[in-house]
């Protein structure tokens, strides 16, 4: 009598794990990942990749700050949200002369000595980080006819 309560209760067991497991990679399969971006490690990352002439002249703080005020212009554009339980549109498409102009503006507004080249470095170092944490998606052909966007 003992197994069968034993055989009874490792099927109820595994049903359960089956289900839930099921229910998890169902859920899983139609949402998407949500990207955190750590901003110690993101500015650790785009700083270790940068080109020597840029990484030569500018601090991690340089780096941070840069970073962060193109977030805060993602985030204004609807592209970033502060934590991962804002909703946020399927598809967002921005110009990338857009966040260079903004972040070139703060920049000087700041007093930050930096050039323009510098700037647009570290924007597309900071692009490169985005994709490999899965932020981003893939570049989407100009409907204008131009070169690609992200």
């Amino acid at each position: 009598m003992a197994w069968v309560l034993i055989v009874v209760a490792v099927l109820v067991v595994v049903a359960i794990a089956v289900v839930t497991i099921g229910a998890v990679v169902g859920r899983l399969s139609v949402e998407a990942p949500v990207s955190v971006f750590d901003e110690d490690e993101a500015v650790e990352w785009i700083a270790d990749r940068l080109p020597f002439e840029v990484a030569a002249q500018r601090s991690h703080d340089d780096v941070r700050d840069l970073v962060l005020w193109h977030l805060e212009y993602l985030e204004a554009k609807g592209v970033a949200t502060e934590t991962a339980f804002e909703a946020i549109p399927d598809a967002v498409v921005v110009a990338e002369d857009d966040g260079l102009a903004y972040v070139i503006g703060k920049a000087a507004d700041a007093g930050l000595e930096v050039d323009d080249v510098q700037i647009l470095a570290v924007l597309e170092t900071e692009r490169d980080y985005l994709e490999a944490i899965g932020a981003i998606g893939p570049r989407v052909a100009d409907p204008t006819g131009g070169e690609p966007s992200a």
